[in-house]
Parts: structure tokens; sequence; C-alpha cells
């Protein structure tokens, strides 16, 4: 496929007060792509709120909600093969914790809905709608 065109808008805020931190974030994706016979237009789109504490130096904890949508006049996934690929909605909680100013150790959980945003379904026609990662990750800055 070749690409014409292809543009993100993004619209996004953050608001601090005290040990809090509230974040937002919309963004949409217009790309037009042409096959041999015709032009292939796809409107992607996404959204997430967050909402983080600093409990002290060491510890910080997060909660966030996302959706994304392939196509977003198509929110039900009517278009998709499987239904669920046309969508992906996720509740996150997460731990934070600084081990140094340099290390630090996440944790997550991650509740989902849809299965849009995953890569090598086709071997799987019909993966679970609902499900549940759990992530760990350590971060070293220098």
């Amino acid at each position: 496929l070749k690409t014409d065109s292809f543009v993100i808008q993004s619209l996004s805020t953050e608001y601090s007060i005290e040990d809090w931190i509230f974040t937002a974030e919309y963004r949409l994706y217009k790309a037009r792509f042409k096959n041999a016979s015709m032009a292939l237009p796809v409107d992607l789109g996404s959204w997430y709120l967050q909402a983080s504490y600093e409990l002290n130096e060491k510890w910080q904890f997060s909660c966030y909600y996302m959706e994304y949508l392939e196509d977003i006049d198509d929110s039900d996934g009517s278009n998709e093969t499987p239904n669920q690929n046309g969508w992906q909605k996720d509740l996150t909680v997460s731990a934070r914790y600084n081990v140094s100013d340099a290390w630090n150790l996440k944790a997550e959980v991650h509740f989902v809905d849809g299965t849009a945003l995953l890569l090598g379904l086709d071997d799987n026609p019909n993966p679970e709608t609902n499900w549940t990662l759990f992530a760990l990750k350590s971060t070293v800055s220098f």
C-alpha cells in the first residue's frame, strides 16, 4: 500500500496540584492509503485520562483509563473480524518505587477489553475479548 497522507492531531493537558498529577489526551490519526484500484481511508482515534499520586520520594501510584478505536465511525467493531479487533479499552493501576535517583521499579495491572492493539492474532480468529496483563519494569536513567 502507498500512503497518500498521514496526519496526527493531538490535544493533551496536564494539571498538577500538591502531590497529584492529572493528565488527559485525545489523538486522531487520519491516513489515506492507495492500493492498485482504490483509496483506503483510515481514521483511528484514542483518548486517555490519568491520575497519579506521589506518596513520598520513593512511592508513586497511578491509575488510567484508555480507549482506542481502529475506526472512529465503527465503535462496536462491526467492520472487523472478529469484532473485538475494532477497539481496545484499558483500565490500568500501577505502583512505582524509586530505588535511587537513577533507578526505579514499576508494577502494572491492565484490565483490557478488546484486541485492536494486539499483533499476531491471525493464528487465533476468536481471541478473548476481556483479558488481564501484568507487567514489571525496571528503568535506569543515566
